[in-house]
């Protein structure tokens, strides 16, 4: 749509418990949600990158060069409505991690995945107390009660947090990677450089086309726009 407003700015906002505490005003208006909830976040950092978004905007809003909007938004209208449904989903990359996945062959490639694979599947362990083991079968076996271990942390985040972590899941496979950027104990390029370790390895042996290039790089700024919305949330 064509840009519509000149002036941005950060006002604080009064809106239910756990909803936010900063919107944004487009010449004074109040930024809605798509679907008409008031736009609220919890840090004033965040709604200053969002508003800086908004600003950055030329001639016409492009949404997909707002994602810090994008995911904000869908906490307000799709987490916050949704919390079970979004942490069942989290929880079913216990079975699917993409770091407990080895290549049976060849040998340099299951290294490769396990040099960069392990350390994280070691720190998961220690801060959660699942274990995730190894495999190179096309479903993974968590340890038992691995979900009941898990869940009462993820109930306990709130709903800009838990979209955090659904996009980063989504982007990686992994809810080792996607809770270890939530924490900030790895940074977008190391995720992205654990998560990728297959296609990486192959277009270094064989080659990559225009379009896997352009996957892996759209790859690497999604990742970069989690790693600033989880840095805003922890800033007041």
């Amino acid at each position: 749509m064509k840009r519509f407003y000149r002036d941005v700015a950060v006002t604080a906002v009064s809106v239910r418990a756990g909803s936010g505490s900063f919107g944004i005003l487009l010449d004074l208006k109040a930024v809605k949600t798509p679907a008409a909830e008031l736009f609220a976040v919890p840090t004033r950092a965040l709604a200053d990158a969002i508003a800086e978004e908004w600003r950055m905007q030329e001639e016409r809003v492009l949404p997909t060069t707002m994602p810090l909007m994008q995911m904000a938004a869908t906490a307000i209208d799709g987490v916050r409505k949704a919390r079970e449904t979004t942490i069942e989903d989290l929880l079913r990359y216990l079975e699917s991690d993409v770091l407990c996945y080895r290549a049976a062959s060849p040998p340099e490639l299951a290294a490769r995945q396990a040099a960069l694979s392990d350390p994280w599947l070691s720190w998961f362990q220690k801060d959660t107390g699942i274990g995730l083991a190894a495999t190179t079968e096309l479903v993974a076996r968590p340890a038992d009660g691995a979900k009941a271990l898990l869940r009462p942390r993820l109930l306990a985040m709130d709903d800009f947090r838990l979209v955090g972590l659904q996009v980063a899941a989504g982007l990686t496979g992994s809810i080792v990677l996607a809770l270890s950027m939530a924490k900030g104990v790895i940074d977008a390029r190391d995720a992205y450089a654990a998560a990728e370790v297959e296609a990486v390895w192959q277009a270094e042996k064989w080659g990559a086309d225009a379009e896997a290039e352009a996957r892996r790089t759209n790859l690497q700024a999604e990742l970069a726009a989690v790693q600033r919305f989880f840095v805003a949330l922890k800033q007041l």
